[in-house]
């Protein structure tokens, strides 16, 4: 008598990862590409066949405007499902997929957990890129960073937690120009992404001003 079940549950560690439209134990197909678990049998399928974007993996829409209480919840659900210590007494293949996703999960949700990495991630998907340099002209760009790092720098530390709030307007304002740009609704134009562009870098270096004022304050203040 031969067993006719193996051929469907492999459990080889070296051969299981690359996307497949089926599960990797049962073969069934899967409903959704992004899925974490089998529909059929249900068990943890590998991280490589969640190749959708990171909004998609919590269900959130594709824009820059999101809540990030929704947003921790779904995370917080996910990282229930499938965390490490529940695949401890199971297979290898499952507790290899179990760590791969709990990390690209954690991934996925810091970076659109943070504003600035939320924008940098929409920009890739569109691919563009946010550097350092400077989407304007160079010497537009260096007058606006030299400006706020005056700001921040050369502040009386009496004046620091104003200059914290007045960052953060800043921000508000940068941010709410990627909403606009970002607003799920439609896809945006090419002259579109390139403000984006701009508008990203700036926010990420009023986050990094943001910081160093933070390391300026005085503990009872920050």
């Amino acid at each position: 008598f031969s067993s006719s079940h193996c051929s469907c549950t492999p459990d080889s560690e070296d051969e299981v990862g690359e996307f497949s439209e089926k599960c990797w134990s049962c073969n069934a197909r899967k409903k959704k590409r992004r899925s974490l678990f089998c529909g059929e049998c249900k068990l943890i399928q590998p991280a490589l066949t969640m190749q959708s974007n990171y909004f998609d993996i919590f269900d959130m829409p594709r824009r820059f405007q999101l809540d990030v209480k929704v947003l921790s919840k779904a995370f917080q659900k996910l990282q229930m499902q499938i965390h490490p210590d529940r695949y401890q007494a199971k297979s290898k293949n499952e507790q290899r997929f179990s760590s791969e996703n709990s990390a690209m999960v954690t991934h996925a949700f810091h970076t659109l957990k943070e504003p600035s990495l939320r924008g940098k991630y929409l920009l890739s998907m569109y691919g563009r890129a946010c550097s350092e340099s400077g989407g304007t002209t160079p010497n537009q760009y260096l007058m606006w960073v030299m400006e706020m790092q005056e700001r921040a720098m050369e502040s009386p530390e009496d004046d620091l937690p104003d200059v914290l709030c007045d960052m953060e307007v800043v921000a508000e304002e940068l941010a709410s120009e990627l909403d606009n740009i970002f607003d799920g609704k439609r896809e945006p134009t090419a002259e579109e992404l390139d403000r984006a562009t701009d508008v990203c870098q700036k926010l990420n270096y009023i986050h990094r001003i943001e910081q160093q004022i933070l390391d300026r304050m005085p503990r009872t203040q920050s």
